[in-house]
C-alpha cells in the first residue's frame, strides 16, 4: 500500500515537473496584443493551448500599408517569420505584443551619440531615392548627419536598399533591416562596430559575407533566416558577447540543432560557428576552421561523433580553461594553431588516449588524462611510474589554478566594464 502511494506521488509530480507546475493535461495561455497587425482579424486575441504542445503557430496579418516588425525570443526560441509566429514548446502562458511598421521601411537603427556635435553615417545603394528620419527632429535624403547634442536617437529609413553598411563603428547599438531587396550582407559591413547588441535581417538575405560582424564584441544573439545558404569566412569571429544563436526551422542548408546556439551545416553535419554557451550535439563530425575564434567560451566537451577539428578553430578563446574529448575508441584528428593563444587551456582525453594525443605536434602540453583513478590504476597495473603519475596529478593542479585565474580575471573586466559575464560553474 504504502509503496502504491509513493509511485501515486512520484507520478503527479513528473506531470507537474514535465509541463512547468501544471499537470501535463492541462493548457496554458496565449495572448496576442497587436499594433497595426491582427490575429484572427483582431488586434487582441487570447486561446488556451495544451501544454507542451510543440511548434505552435499563429498567422498574423499587417494591417493595408504595413509590415510586421521584427520579434524574436531567443530564450525561448519564439520567432516571427513569413508572417507566422512560432512557439516551439508551449511550456508556460505566453504575452506577444507584436507591432507593424509602415511598407516603406527599410531599416531602423538606433545609436548613441556620445557627445554634442558628434556625427553618424552609413553607406548605402538602392534602387530609388531614400528619405531618412534622424530621430531629433530632422529628415534628409543624405547618409550622414552630425547630431547637435549627446543622447539616444531611433533613425528611420525610407526607400528600397540593395545594399548597406555601416560607416560609424561606434555609436551603431542595434539594426533593423526590412529592405526585400537586400539578399546580401556585404564583406566587413558592420565589422568592428563594437556598440552593437542587436542585429535583425529580412528574410531575403541569402549570404552573409566575409567579416561581417567581425569584432562585434557586445553582439549577444543573432538569428539566420530561411533563405541564407551562403555564411562565408570570419563572419562571427571575435564576436565576444554572442551567446544565442537560431537557424530558422525552414533553413535547408544550416540548422542549431538541439538548441546548441551555433550554427551547422545541414549537409555536412559540420559547425561553422560556434558561441560561449554552445554545447556541441552528438550528430557534429567536424568543427569548422575558424568556429570559435575569439569567443568567451569557457568550457566545451567534444563529443563522440567529432572526427576532426579544423585549422585555429579556438584561437585566441582566451577565457577557455577545459576541454574534454568524449571518444575513447580514437584520436580526434587535430589541426594547425587549433587550440592558439589560449592560456589557461586544460585539455582532458581518455587515459587509453593519452599517448597517441602528447604523440601528436597539433595538441601542446595542456593535455591531461580525463581522470585521475586512471593513472592510479595504471600505477598499480605497473604500466606507468610514480614519477609519471605525480607529474600527472601536476599538471591537474596547475589546470585547477588556471580555472581560478580565469575567474579572477573576468572578474576584474566585469568590475571595470560593469558588463554581465555569465560564470561557468562546474
Amino acid at each position: 500500500m504504502m509503496k502504491a502511494k509513493f509511485l501515486l506521488a512520484f507520478t503527479c509530480l513528473t506531470f507537474l515537473f514535465n509541463c512547468g507546475g501544471k499537470p501535463s493535461n492541462t493548457t496554458f495561455h496565449f495572448k496576442f496584443i497587436g499594433n497595426n497587425c491582427s490575429l484572427n482579424g483582431q488586434s487582441k486575441y487570447e486561446v488556451d493551448v495544451p501544454c507542451n504542445k510543440e511548434n505552435v503557430e499563429f498567422a498574423i496579418n499587417p494591417s493595408a500599408g504595413y509590415q510586421l516588425k521584427h520579434y524574436f525570443n531567443y530564450d525561448k526560441g519564439v520567432v516571427l517569420e513569413n508572417n507566422v509566429l512560432t512557439i516551439p514548446k508551449m511550456d508556460r502562458d505566453y504575452t506577444i505584443l507584436l507591432n507593424g511598421i509602415k511598407e516603406d521601411v527599410a531599416a531602423i537603427l538606433h545609436v548613441h551619440q556620445p557627445a554634442a556635435y558628434t556625427e553618424f553615417a552609413f553607406s548605402y545603394k538602392a534602387s530609388d531615392e531614400i528619405s531618412v528620419d534622424w530621430g531629433d527632429g530632422t529628415s534628409d535624403n543624405l547618409s550622414s548627419h552630425i547630431y547637435e547634442k549627446e543622447g539616444a536617437f531611433n533613425i528611420t529609413i525610407h526607400g528600397n536598399l540593395t545594399d548597406f553598411s555601416c560607416t560609424d563603428k561606434d555609436s551603431l547599438t542595434s539594426v533593423d533591416l526590412y529592405s526585400p531587396a537586400l539578399t546580401k550582407l556585404p564583406g566587413v559591413a558592420f565589422f568592428g562596430c563594437s556598440a552593437l547588441t542587436y542585429f535583425a535581417m529580412p528574410e531575403t538575405i541569402t549570404t552573409i559575407a566575409n567579416q561581417v560582424f567581425l569584432e562585434c564584441k557586445n553582439l549577444s544573439a543573432i538569428y539566420i533566416p530561411r533563405n541564407v545558404n551562403s555564411i562565408e569566412e570570419a563572419a562571427f569571429n571575435h564576436c565576444e558577447s554572442l551567446s544565442s544563436i537560431i537557424v530558422s526551422r525552414l533553413n535547408p542548408y544550416f540548422d542549431s540543432r538541439d538548441n546548441c546556439n551555433a550554427i551547422i551545416m545541414s549537409g555536412s553535419n559540420i559547425l561553422l560557428y560556434g558561441t560561449k554557451n554552445t554545447i556541441i550535439p552528438n550528430t557534429v563530425v567536424a568543427i569548422n576552421m575558424l568556429a570559435f575564434c575569439g569567443t568567451n567560451l569557457e568550457t566545451i566537451d567534444i563529443p563522440e561523433s567529432v572526427e576532426r577539428i579544423g585549422i585555429q578553430a579556438f584561437h585566441q578563446c582566451r577565457y577557455l580553461f577545459k576541454v574534454v574529448m568524449k571518444n575513447k575508441m580514437r584520436k580526434v584528428q587535430g589541426s594547425t594553431a587549433m587550440f592558439s593563444d589560449c592560456p589557461y587551456l586544460r585539455i582532458y582525453v581518455p587515459a587509453v588516449l593519452l599517448s597517441e594525443y602528447l604523440g601528436d605536434e597539433n595538441y601542446d602540453l595542456s593535455i591531461a588524462a580525463d581522470d585521475i583513478r586512471d593513472i592510479l590504476t595504471k600505477v598499480k597495473e605497473g604500466s606507468i611510474s610514480i614519477d609519471d603519475a605525480l607529474l600527472e596529478i601536476k599538471k591537474d593542479i596547475i589546470a585547477i589554478r588556471r580555472m581560478i585565474q580565469v575567474q579572477q580575471d573576468k572578474r576584474i573586466v566585469n568590475h571595470s566594464t560593469h558588463s554581465s559575464i555569465t560564470q561557468h560553474k562546474e
